[in-house]
């Protein structure tokens, strides 16, 4: 249904010549062509005036002429929302009124935001707020062709908005790339970076709040593709000091809270699931006859031999392949093979480990839920469909978890000859890790036969598997690091993964972990020095484990074996 602007606007602020011209053209309607945006909360409109006159002889740098406005109506919400609304009306709070007086006072002081024009209210309860319309080029449309120098420079220049807006005591509230627009400067010489949707904007000179602030717009850079060193220099560029990463990490698990909440309640991505006397949960593109058709495959293979088992047999992995399209909704995710599954049934083994699962959850429903948490930061485990679990005097004794195949291999039994094979694995598999602890993900029980490996059009992709032992959001410290590289250095046989192609992927890691510690990258000053002396800790880690490596060829160990 397309929204509409119904009776009169009562104008609160704005030059009555402007507000006069605005109605003229809202009496033909508001078209399809000049419809820009849409949500229940809000709709934007561009209106071209004929004659619009600069309300001030001194424009700033973010007005792009007078032919156009960007309209935007902030809706009204039902039910407990128009409550919660009205409430907010009248302590002055209303997201109209926020954006107006924010654009007016940033606009006064300079800040490179949209010129003001106009505020009213609808007959509806409605508020409008016109500003000038930016012809400039979304920040996210910059990244496919920008390469690393202009990321750096696009970057700058948003330093310098943000460093404009922090010095007036201000944060944006919001600020992620869909509210950041590129414009060329009146200097020529460089682009300029304009703040959009300011109404959450207000007034803070805590540390604490611009922290919050730019750890939301790193988490949104980071999405969007921007190099690991142009994030860096912008944190440089407006001081960040060593508090970020763990208001970072705060920001993430506090994102991830909110949003997996949503995510997991029963509704529109989360169904419940039920075979026989088995409850669960399941996504809701998973059809609960397809579980129960899975379930029926495991139960006609349990006298054969199972395609693998761990943790003494009580775990056992079916493979399942169905007659059914399983990427159709791209909201869970790619996805695997078509109808490609693989099913993880669980025994309790023992009361006091079915006493313990009743109170934090059997194995099953521990990784479908931490595994569909960490999806709303990144795609980063093999993607779980459906858990049940069968209870009895309400203790799960069994439960199974159903997954989507991601690939054909654990790492661990991936066989490639010496030399840039290996590298090249090696330095994608280092590059996945820096992307999952910069995220504050990891995993408790890192092996390689937890990492499923696949390469698709000549690329290296990976993904977890035992999702119980996902870890985080949370703040990934130096001695997380040398254990989860211990756990994988130990697993991989010598011959499979030589010890140059260990360290491509340990340098590939700590090339992007270095920039989001707020370091220069490799060549800092004493770089080199910890480089090493991680790399003996992993190393005499990795073979107390007396796995698989047996540390051939590793200078590493060169000194403590004297």
């Amino acid at each position: 249904m397309r929204p509409s602007v119904e009776g009169r606007i009562v104008w609160l602020a704005g030059d009555s010549a402007i507000t006069d011209e605005i109605d003229l053209c809202l009496a033909e309607g508001l078209g399809r062509t000049n419809k820009l945006h849409h949500t229940p909360r809000r709709s934007v409109y561009k209106i071209g005036l004929k004659a619009l006159a600069s309300s001030s002889p001194s424009a700033s740098a973010a007005e792009t002429g007078p032919h156009s406005l960007a309209f935007k109506i902030h809706h009204l919400r039902p039910g407990v929302h128009a409550l919660r609304e009205g409430v907010k009306r009248r302590l002055f709070r209303s997201s109209g009124r926020r954006e107006w007086h924010a654009l007016r006072r940033l606009h006064a002081l300079g800040v490179p935001v949209p010129t003001p024009r106009a505020w009213g209210r609808l007959p509806s309860g409605d508020e409008v707020v016109a500003c000038d319309f930016i012809e400039g080029i979304p920040l996210l449309d910059c990244v496919p062709t920008a390469d690393e120098a202009m990321q750096e420079a696009l970057l700058a220049s948003l330093g310098e908005s943000l460093a404009a807006l922090y010095a007036e005591g201000f944060r944006h509230g919001d600020l992620h790339v869909g509210n950041l627009m590129v414009l060329p400067s009146p200097r020529k010489d460089k682009e300029q970076i304009v703040l959009l949707d300011v109404q959450s904007a207000t007034r803070s000179r805590r540390e604490a709040t611009r922290l919050t602030d730019l750890a939301r717009l790193e988490l949104s850079l980071l999405r969007a593709g921007f190099a690991p060193a142009a994030r860096a220099a912008l944190r440089a560029q407006l001081q960040v000091g060593h508090a970020f990463p763990r208001a970072y990490a705060r920001f993430l698990k506090d994102y991830v809270r909110g949003r997996a909440r949503r995510v997991l309640a029963v509704g529109r991505r989360t169904a419940e699931a039920k075979v026989d006397s088995r409850l669960g949960l399941r996504a809701s593109r998973f059809p609960n006859e397809a579980l129960a058709l899975a379930l029926k495959n495991v139960q006609a293979q349990l006298e054969e031999p199972p395609n693998e088992t761990r943790r003494g047999g009580r775990v056992r992995l079916f493979d399942v392949n169905l007659n059914l399209n399983l990427s159709v909704d791209g909201e869970d995710g790619d996805g695997g093979e078509e109808g490609a599954l693989v099913i993880k049934q669980t025994e309790a083994g023992s009361w006091r480990r079915a006493l313990a699962d009743r109170f934090r959850g059997s194995p099953a429903a521990r990784a479908f839920h931490k595994a569909r948490a960490i999806a709303v930061l990144a795609e980063r485990a093999a993607t779980p469909l459906a858990f049940v679990e069968e209870r009895r005097f309400t203790l799960p004794l069994r439960s199974w978890l159903v997954l989507e195949r991601h690939g054909e291999q654990d790492m661990d039994t991936l066989r490639l000859p010496p030399g840039e094979a290996q590298m090249r694995l090696g330095r994608a598999f280092g590059r996945w890790l820096a992307e999952g602890h910069a995220l504050g993900l990891s995993h408790r029980d890192a092996k390689g036969n937890n990492v499923r490996v696949h390469q698709s059009e000549g690329e290296w992709h990976f993904a977890w598997i035992d999702l119980e032992d996902l870890t985080g959001p949370d703040h990934v410290r130096r001695r997380d690091r040398i254990r989860l590289w211990s756990q994988i250095g130990a697993s991989l046989p010598d011959a499979y993964f030589r010890i140059d192609a260990r360290l491509a992927a340990f340098d590939a890691y700590e090339e992007q972990i270095a920039y989001a510690d707020g370091e220069s990258g490799s060549d800092s000053a004493g770089a080199q020095g910890r480089r090493k002396d991680m790399l003996r800790e992993i190393a005499e880690a990795s073979l107390a484990r007396q796995h698989r490596w047996r540390g051939e060829d590793c200078a590493c160990l060169t000194d403590s074996r004297r």
